[in-house]
């Protein structure tokens, strides 16, 4: 298995933010640019008080993942997985109303 490395794990985070897209709200919009400085209590602070957004989530613990610990696999797992859901709560949101629209036109 190979080592992990700071240039590894930035094309990793990298593949998470792709996926993750662009921020929806304003607290997504303020947890990317904490996120862009390193700034890991502002994210974790949005994220306490919007325990559903996957998006703060994602960004909640990929703000960890460049210290490269023992730890950097489980935390680009968890990044993952919460962008992830975020692009499914999307998905569902958007064909929701599509289908709303749809329906009731």
């Amino acid at each position: 298995m190979n080592e992990l490395t700071a240039d590894r794990v930035n094309q990793a985070v990298e593949a998470i933010l792709a996926t993750l897209g662009q921020p929806q709200t304003q607290s997504h919009a303020i947890a990317l640019e904490a996120f862009q400085i390193g700034d890991s209590a502002t994210i974790k602070r949005l994220s306490v008080v919007n325990l559903s957004d996957n998006y703060l989530k994602c960004l909640g613990y990929l703000v960890s993942a460049s210290k490269l610990t023992p730890n950097t696999d489980t935390i680009l797992a968890e990044s993952a997985r919460s962008a992830s859901e975020f692009v499914k709560d999307q998905t569902l949101k958007r064909l929701g109303d599509q289908i709303d629209k749809a329906l009731n036109s």
